[in-house]
C-alpha cells in the first residue's frame, strides 16, 4: 500500500493581509451600525411624543364635541380619587377663548394654568410630573355661523420655557 503526499503548493489559504482587511471592513460596518442607535432612539422618543400629543388633542376635541356648543367642557384636572376639574368654553362667542392645561406622561390632565405659568413652564402637581402643556384656542369660523375653529397647541417638555419646547399643532372645526 502506498501513501501519497499531498502537495501543499496547490492549496492556498487566506493571507494575513486579507484577514486584516476583512476584519477592518467588519469593524467599520459595526461602528457605523452602532452609531445609528442614538438616532433610532431619538426617533422612537419623538414618535412616542407625537402619538401622545395626538391622543391628548383627540381627547380634548372629543370632550368639546360632547358638550353643548355654548358651554363645552374641557377637563383641566383629574385627582387621585377620580374627581375632575372642568372649565367650560363658549364656542358660540365672537371672542377668542384660551384654556391652558398641564398633562402627565399618560395624557391625563393635571392642572389648569394661567398665561404666566404656561409661558414659564410647569413641573407638576400632586406628586405627578407634567410632561405636556396644552393651549386650546377657540374662535368663531369667519364665514360660517355656528361653526367654531379650535386650535390645540401641545408642547413638551412642560417644565421648559416656551421657546425651548417642541410644539405639535392640531386644529378642528366644531359645529352647533
Amino acid at each position: 500500500m502506498r501513501f501519497r503526499r499531498s502537495d501543499s503548493r496547490g492549496a492556498r489559504g487566506f493571507s494575513l493581509v486579507e484577514i486584516a482587511l476583512a476584519l477592518g471592513v467588519v469593524a467599520l460596518a459595526l461602528v457605523s451600525i452602532l452609531g445609528l442607535i442614538p438616532v433610532a432612539l431619538d426617533a422612537a422618543e419623538e414618535s412616542r411624543s407625537q402619538a401622545r400629543a395626538a391622543l391628548i388633542s383627540r381627547r380634548v376635541f372629543a370632550d368639546l364635541r360632547a358638550g353643548v356648543f355654548t358651554n363645552a367642557p374641557v377637563t383641566t384636572a383629574i385627582s387621585a380619587n377620580g374627581t375632575e376639574g372642568v372649565v367650560f368654553v363658549d364656542l358660540s362667542s365672537n371672542a377668542t377663548n384660551s384654556v391652558r392645561v398641564a398633562y402627565d406622561a399618560d395624557g391625563l390632565p393635571l392642572a389648569p394654568l394661567n398665561a404666566g405659568e404656561f409661558a414659564a413652564g410647569f413641573s407638576g402637581s400632586g406628586g405627578r410630573a407634567a410632561l405636556f402643556l396644552v393651549e386650546l384656542t377657540s374662535a368663531p369660523h369667519g364665514s360660517i355661523p355656528g361653526l367654531a375653529r379650535v386650535d390645540a397647541s401641545v408642547e413638551r417638555p412642560a417644565a421648559a420655557a416656551t421657546a425651548a419646547r417642541k410644539r405639535y399643532e392640531f386644529t378642528t372645526l366644531i359645529g352647533r
